[in-house]
């Protein structure tokens, strides 16, 4: 079978067009992509971006924060921002950290405010101090030592108290009670005493006195 060289280069070249309009609607050119987007460097603020770009897709970015683009968004330092044709576009977009407070180091957040005046209280307090401390106990008049919290009272000098009873000048020894407890108990009448002056023939004359 012999192939019309004329007839087959037509249809290549009708299929070579067909398909160049295929890619050209999918594919993006070259130059479609390099002229898209431009890197045109860095500025140190938004205020250093120019008045306007060369074209539309220049980027810049922004080292500092301050400013905000064409539609109110905020610069944070870092952001990318892109020329529009009518202003600056933040490529970066809005975070809202109204809900974070920044790092600090080894610092966490805590339970309860704790405040400077909090910080001065704690400050004024000794080491070790405890609330309410006992400073002296006293017991009849005579200091207690304290030693690590401790007091030790030494009861050997006293006595336990009993009602109605109380303590003596003279020391009552065992003895004395036996002699007590021995005496034998007699009541001395007046007659008694007028027989010691009457007794062996006496007289008043001896005493020199009337009678008693």
């Amino acid at each position: 079978m012999s192939i019309n060289k004329q007839e087959f280069l037509s249809g290549l070249g009708k299929f070579k067009t067909k398909q160049d309009i295929y890619n050209e609607s999918v594919f993006a050119k070259k130059s479609d992509v390099v002229g898209g987007v431009t890197y045109k460097g860095s500025v140190m603020a938004f205020e250093n971006l120019p008045a306007s770009a060369q074209k539309l897709g220049d980027i810049y970015n922004v080292r500092t924060a301050g400013g905000k683009d064409a539609f109110n968004t905020p610069i944070k330092a870092g952001d990318n921002v892109a020329w529009n044709g009518t202003g600056w576009d933040n490529l970066g977009g809005e975070v809202d950290l109204s809900g974070y407070v920044e790092k600090d180091g080894d610092k966490v957040l805590s339970t309860n405010d704790f405040t400077d005046a909090d910080k001065e209280k704690l400050g004024d307090i000794e080491e070790g101090a405890q609330v309410n401390a006992i400073e002296k106990i006293m017991l009849g008049g005579v200091s207690l030592a304290i030693t690590n919290k401790t007091v030790n009272i030494n009861t050997s000098n006293f006595v336990t108290k009993i009602d109605g009873k109380a303590l003596s000048t003279n020391d009552f020894t065992d003895a004395y009670k036996t002699k007590l407890d021995d005496l034998v108990a007699e009541t001395i009448l007046q007659a008694d005493i007028d027989a010691l002056f009457t007794a062996g023939g006496g007289s008043d004359a001896t005493t020199g006195g009337d009678e008693p």
